[in-house]
């Protein structure tokens, strides 16, 4: 029996100008129908439009529920990591929710679903589902399922091209421990929390649509136009972090992580081939991979990422 003291889930959702999303998101909040209590922590990280008028209204009238922070200056331009700094202290959950003020939930059932999966299957670290994507470009709108294995472990995971929506994720608090803190925040925090979720346990896929992902929303991350080797050492720093905090065990896994590297390493060389050469270093490493040490391939690693 799940226990309804409390809250037991902590729905964190960040916003930035999004008044023209942020009242459905909220209402998808709201609209959950569950045996156990839930508190939603929405922060408004100094929107110049009507964002935090409308989080306004629905605090007065759910209190209880809702708990906002608003911000007076842009903590994303300064370089802070806002989950990390502002959402996940103040959880008071077991298990933490994630939707950005751009994407909203469709199915009132959806968090007593994964509630209800994660507290029967304890060796579960997290959950998540299909999605519905709507451009925002145009009136495309498709359906996102994972066809695979519905119980995702990290080398399965490596493997396979798999979505995750932020917005479908559920996940223990307790994974968020062992995330270290960064002087400045990553781009795509949300990549790194996946590696983080994974190496506790396995992810399980409910093929139950039950949210929409909005693709194009102005300021979001499909519209920023960062730059290709900026995400992609971003993405290395998201697989070697696992290997500096000794968050892997099993070395199935961690050959996987290392494949995974050079072949993303060799996407990024062939975009810049003055640096082709490191190419040769991390083949030359996998193919030689057990007279190396671990620590000698991080080395070589962090040598190419300079």
């Amino acid at each position: 029996m799940i226990p309804i003291q409390g809250p037991l889930v902590s729905i964190c959702c960040l916003t930035f100008n999004h008044e023209f999303y942020i009242r459905e998101c909220i209402i998808g909040f709201i609209s959950q129908k569950t045996s156990f209590t839930f508190e939603v922590l929405i922060h408004d990280d100094a929107s110049s439009d009507n964002t935090a008028n409308i989080i306004r209204e629905y605090e007065a009238k759910y209190p209880d529920i809702i708990k906002p922070i608003y911000q007076t200056e842009n903590q994303y331009s300064k370089g802070v990591g806002v989950t990390r700094t502002y959402q996940f202290p103040r959880a008071k959950g077991k298990y933490i929710a994630l939707c950005e003020g751009d994407d909203y939930w469709t199915d009132p059932l959806k968090l007593q679903k994964q509630i209800n999966f994660l507290e029967e299957n304890s060796t579960f670290s997290g959950c998540y589902h299909a999605c519905k994507i709507e451009y925002q470009e145009s009136a495309k709108k498709t359906i996102v399922r994972h066809k695979g294995n519905s119980e995702i472990d990290l080398g399965y995971f490596l493997k396979n091209s798999i979505f995750v929506a932020t917005h479908s994720l559920v996940f223990k608090k307790e994974i968020i421990k062992n995330i270290p803190v960064r002087e400045k925040s990553l781009f795509a925090g949300d990549f790194e929390l996946r590696y983080h979720i994974l190496a506790d346990g396995n992810l399980k896929y409910l093929d139950d649509v039950m949210g929409v992902y909005r693709k194009g929303v102005p300021g979001s991350w499909s519209k920023n136009k960062i730059t290709f080797e900026k995400v992609e050492k971003e993405y290395f720093d998201n697989l070697l972090v696992l290997f500096e905090i000794n968050r892997l065990t099993n070395y199935k896994y961690q050959i996987g992580i290392m494949k995974k590297v050079e072949k993303l390493y060799s996407r990024y060389v062939a975009r810049n081939l003055k640096l082709l050469r490191y190419k040769e270093k991390l083949v030359f490493f996998i193919s030689n991979l057990s007279i190396f040490r671990l620590q000698d391939y991080k080395t070589i690693i962090k040598g190419v990422l300079k």
